[in-house]
C-alpha cells in the first residue's frame, strides 16, 4: 500500500445499514491506519464516537451479537436488543404522538442510552479530531460541532448532546438542544442528512476515507410500509447529492479520496429492521470489503 499521508474519514448516515462502517474501520485498524480526524453525519457520529472510545474491536461489541449472550445482560448489543431498541414503531407513546400531531414521530430514549455510555471527555481529549455534522434548525443549514471547539473544550457534555442531535432525523426523533458558542444560547439541531469533503482538505487532509451509503447495485430488500422508505428516501438523497459533491471536490483538490461502499450485502437489512444475524453479517462483509479496498491502494 503506498503512502498515504494524513487520513481523515467522513462517515454518512443510513440507519442500521450503516453498521458496515464498523466492518471498515476494523479494516482500517488492520493495516494500522491511524485517522487525525473524523467527521460524522447521522448514525457515522455514534459510530465515529464508539471507535475513539473503543476501538474498532470494542465498537463491534456494541452492534454485534454474542453467542454468550444472555437476555438478562443490561450491556446487550443492538443486535441483540433487535431493531426496536431504535425505532419502537408499535409503543402507545408513538401512538400518542401521532394523535397530538408531534412533530416527531419515535421516542429517542434508545439513542439517548447509547451517547450516555460514553465517557464523553475521553473522546473530546482524544488525539482524533472528531466533527459532528448537525443541521442547526434557527439557521436552516448543516453546520460542524468539532470535538476541539472552544466551547466543547471547556464543557465536553455539549458534545454529547451534539451527537444526539446528528443521530435525530428531523421528523422521526426530537430535536436537541446544542450550544454553539460562548455567549449565544442554545439552539436546536437535528441530523443535516449529508455532508461534503472539503472541510477535511482544509484541514491538511492528503487521504479522505469516505463511508457510502450502499452501493446502486446493492439492491435491498423491496420495503413496503412508509416509515421505512422515508428513511430509504434520506439514504437515497444522500447518495445523489454526494455524487455531486464528489465530483466536484475531486476536480479541485489535489488529495485522493476513497470510498468504501458494499457492492453486495445482507439484503434484509432496513434502514428500520433487521433479522438475527444480520448485523454480525453486514459487519464482517464489510470488513473484507475494506481490507480488499485498502489493499488496491
Amino acid at each position: 500500500m503506498r503512502d498515504l499521508g494524513r487520513v481523515s474519514i467522513l462517515g454518512l448516515g443510513g440507519a442500521f445499514s450503516r453498521v458496515d462502517q464498523v466492518g471498515y474501520l476494523k479494516a482500517i485498524d488492520d493495516y494500522g491506519i491511524v485517522p487525525f480526524c473524523m467527521t460524522a453525519v447521522s448514525v457515522a457520529a455514534l459510530n465515529f464516537a464508539g471507535y475513539i472510545q473503543y476501538g474498532s474491536r470494542g465498537l463491534e461489541l456494541i452492534w454485534r451479537s454474542s453467542p454468550t449472550s444472555d437476555s438478562k445482560n443490561p450491556t446487550l448489543s443492538i443486535e441483540d436488543r433487535g431493531p426496536k431498541y431504535i425505532f419502537d414503531l408499535f409503543n402507545p407513546r408513538t401512538l400518542g404522538r401521532a394523535l397530538l400531531k408531534r412533530p416527531d414521530i419515535l421516542s429517542s430514549k434508545g439513542i439517548q442510552e447509547l451517547t450516555e455510555g460514553f465517557d464523553i471527555a475521553h473522546v473530546v481529549n482524544s488525539k482524533i479530531i472528531l466533527n459532528v455534522v448537525v443541521f442547526d434548525e434557527k439557521d436552516r443549514e448543516p453546520s460542524i460541532v468539532s470535538s476541539k471547539d472552544p466551547i466543547i473544550q471547556a464543557n465536553p457534555e455539549i458534545f454529547r448532546q451534539a451527537i444526539l442531535a446528528s443521530v435525530s432525523p428531523r421528523g422521526v426523533f426530537p430535536p436537541v438542544l446544542v450550544q454553539k458558542e460562548f455567549g449565544r444560547p442554545a439552539v436546536l439541531c437535528s441530523d443535516a442528512i449529508v455532508y461534503g469533503v472539503k472541510h477535511l482538505f482544509d484541514l491538511g487532509s492528503d487521504t479522505v476515507f469516505v463511508f457510502r451509503s450502499r452501493s446502486p447495485r446493492h439492491k435491498a430488500k423491496r420495503l413496503s410500509w412508509w416509515f421505512p422508505n422515508i428513511l430509504d428516501l434520506h439514504d437515497r438523497a444522500a447518495n445523489i447529492l454526494f455524487d455531486e459533491i464528489i465530483e466536484l471536490i475531486s476536480r479541485l483538490y489535489p488529495g485522493k479520496i476513497v470510498e468504501f461502499r458494499l457492492e453486495r450485502g445482507v439484503n434484509t437489512l432496513m434502514n428500520t429492521d433487521f433479522k438475527r444475524g444480520d448485523v454480525s453479517g453486514t459487519i464482517d462483509l464489510a470488513h473484507e470489503r475494506g481490507r480488499e479496498i485498502l489493499a488496491g491502494l
